[in-house]
């Protein structure tokens, strides 16, 4: 493996994290596994598309750009496959892990916990402690209570600004709420959902409200982190020979894909929180058939 990333290193240019150099780099080393190992079962993530949205936002010439970079790095792929000889035997997913809205403004709640005394922060702008405190997801944010006995004053003063309806979020989630509508696990309280326009920053101290940048992906014209249902949803593409020709589906859960996977390579996948997407394989083995 250290032989290929040797080979292929030059095209990240020193700078690991800026796409499509390092897209590029992952995708000529996945090419050059595939011609030396024929591996059972291979992922890789290139991130072009999602970064430009988030620089420049959800649609527009930039993504057709990246989209014609992502058509050329799946033709490598593609023509290591059919050197190999495997390309008629492999199943080729194309799967996106979130969708992505156009943001408007940032916005700090934790400006107004330190106003209200729930948080201090020094003299350098960090916080130094807290009783209430907002960290960002992108297009959510949860909430901290550090003391059960601050919960309800907190669920008051987060009412309060909801009904004002300038602060960003359109919906509160309480932590029994998120758990059992939306699976999510943690030592939170709250769960803030944006407006649909406004992602949240960590951020304690004013101003309240900032320009977007693209320092940080939750920050840039565009991010993800909201309900699963709203905006442009995650796709997912399959060829092969363990896959329906035609089929179409109206949806189903990301967490569903890795036991498709699973159950095309017939690995017992028993602890898995999904099921294999059976709408779109053909007879593929069953653990215990």
């Amino acid at each position: 493996m250290l032989d290929i990333i040797r080979k292929n290193v030059y095209l990240i240019d020193g700078d690991w994290r800026s796409h499509p150099q390092r897209d590029e780099f992952g995708i000529a080393c996945a090419r050059d596994m595939i011609l030396e190992f024929a591996p059972d079962v291979l992922f890789v993530h290139p991130a072009n598309i999602a970064a430009v949205r988030h620089e420049k936002g959800v649609f527009g010439p930039h993504v057709d750009v990246a989209l014609d970079s992502l058509d050329r790095w799946i033709g490598m792929l593609g023509s290591a496959l059919l050197e190999r000889g495997v390309l008629d035997e492999t199943d080729l997913f194309l799967v996106s892990d979130h969708g992505q809205m156009d943001v408007r403004r940032a916005i700090g709640l934790n400006v107004l916990f330190a106003e209200h005394g729930w948080l201090s922060v020094g003299e350098d702008g960090m916080v130094r402690d807290w009783r209430a405190y907002c960290l960002s997801n992108g297009m959510s944010c949860l909430v901290y209570v550090k003391d059960p006995a601050d919960v309800a004053q907190v669920r008051r003063f987060l009412d309060d600004l909801l009904a004002e309806g300038l602060y960003g979020f359109s919906r509160i989630f309480s932590e029994r709420e998120a758990r059992e509508t939306e699976h999510l696990r943690g030592e939170f309280s709250f769960v803030l959902e944006t407006d649909g326009y406004t992602a949240f920053g960590d951020y304690a101290t004013r101003p309240l409200v900032r320009p977007l940048d693209n320092h940080d992906y939750r920050f840039g014209r565009a991010t993800h982190g909201y309900l699963p249902e709203n905006g442009p949803q995650p796709m997912l593409v399959a060829k092969g020979p363990h896959i329906r020709k035609h089929a179409v589906l109206d949806g189903s859960c990301i967490v569903d894909e890795a036991p498709t996977f699973a159950r095309i390579l017939g690995v017992s996948f028993p602890h898995a929180d999904g099921t294999a997407i059976d709408g779109i394989l053909r007879s593929v083995h069953r653990e215990g058939e």
